[in-house]
């Protein structure tokens, strides 16, 4: 029995529809060989980068250093909930430039006025200012979303308004990006306090 993987070309029949069949099957076999190959180096470069990133001791953040794991995990939280309510604002500005250009219907503004409160974006800035050691970026005032679609000067005030809000959230994709790291960081300093995360 021919070994597919193995055989040299000029041994096998050829000429005619069997030797041509043989001939593809052995340049299958070989290509499949070589994939197998491939994958299983690659597996070993995965498993072997793992390991030498286990190996590394885990750096925790000086900035963080005052707040206890149940704050920092509270901290993490109150990014994410700030980038989710940054993004409803965004989603409200995006729609009215599409009106403003003629790309859809404009939003009813003064039926989501009291939906809308831009204190808590500024109150949940300042939280977030002081546990994470610094400032973020100064929000734009979002009264502006209010501007008169047929102002002169409409579509430049919300193209203002939304390259302010990519900055914040930008600046907000930072911090939830640290304050994870360091999140990280303890667990692996301390594997126990991710048993704090299980429902009792």
């Amino acid at each position: 029995m021919l070994d597919m993987s193995t055989t040299p070309l000029a041994a096998l029949p050829s000429g005619d529809a069997l030797g041509a069949e043989l001939v593809a099957l052995v340049e299958f076999e070989k290509e499949r060989a070589a994939r197998k190959a491939a994958q299983a180096r690659a597996r070993a470069e995965r498993a072997s980068a793992r390991a030498a990133a286990r190996a590394i001791p885990p750096e925790v953040d000086e900035a963080y250093a005052h707040l206890a794991l149940a704050e920092l995990r509270a901290a993490r939280q109150l990014i994410a909930e700030e980038e989710e309510r940054l993004g409803y604002w965004q989603r409200i500005l995006a729609t009215r430039q599409d009106a403003l250009r003629g790309d859809g219907a404009d939003l009813d503004m003064e039926r989501l006025r009291p939906a809308l409160s831009a204190g808590r974006m500024h109150s949940a800035r300042s939280a977030i200012g002081r546990v994470c050691g610094a400032p973020l970026p100064a929000l734009p005032d979002l009264g502006l979303l209010w501007v008169d679609p047929d102002a002169s000067d409409a579509d430049a005030i919300l193209t203002e308004v939304a390259g302010s809000l990519a900055l914040y959230r930008d600046a907000l994709a930072g911090r939830l990006k640290s304050v994870t790291q360091e999140l990280i960081a303890r667990y692996r300093m301390s594997p126990a306090d991710c048993l704090a995360l299980l429902p009792a």
